[in-house]
């Protein structure tokens, strides 16, 4: 939604394994930010993140309430409201979360969510002549929704 909001194309796709209430999860996500995300004189910001997270269930079937926590790894991108130069970083990030799988119909499920990251590197990144300043905390929530697909054991 938000990348929508930017007028960009962003989103995630997801692979997990899981057994009893444990699932491993593989997400590759692409987000561009709102502007009125990002403080002036920035904009344009963009992110790509791979991540490796564990997921604990209350339930045996992978639905209801969910607690995860993991690591990423983020590529991170900024401009300037006024003109064409752009910053880079990237980090290793942690993170912790939880949601709600509410099933729908036939595998098909909708998944609010929240989770708080933290980024290992908040250097100061150049960005032309400015200085942009990455946040130490990061938060973010959001409404999965999607497809599962059971291979039978």
């Amino acid at each position: 939604m938000a990348s929508a909001v930017a007028g960009e194309a962003g989103g995630a796709l997801q692979v997990w394994a899981g057994a009893d209430r444990n699932r491993l999860r593989l997400v590759g996500a692409h987000l561009h930010y709102p502007n009125s995300f990002t403080p002036s004189p920035f904009a344009d910001r963009s992110t790509t993140v791979a991540a490796l997270l564990y997921d604990r269930f209350f339930r045996d079937d992978f639905t209801g309430p969910w607690v995860a926590s993991g690591v990423e790894y983020w590529w991170n991108e900024v401009g300037l409201e006024s003109g064409p130069e752009r910053g880079s970083w990237e980090t290793v990030v942690a993170t912790v979360g939880a949601g709600w799988v509410f099933p729908i119909w036939k595998g098909l499920y909708v998944n609010p969510w929240g989770a708080v990251n933290v980024p290992f590197n908040t250097s100061a990144v150049p960005v032309g002549t400015e200085t942009y300043q990455p946040r130490a905390i990061e938060a973010e929530v959001s409404v999965k929704h999607g497809w599962v697909w059971s291979i039978p054991r």
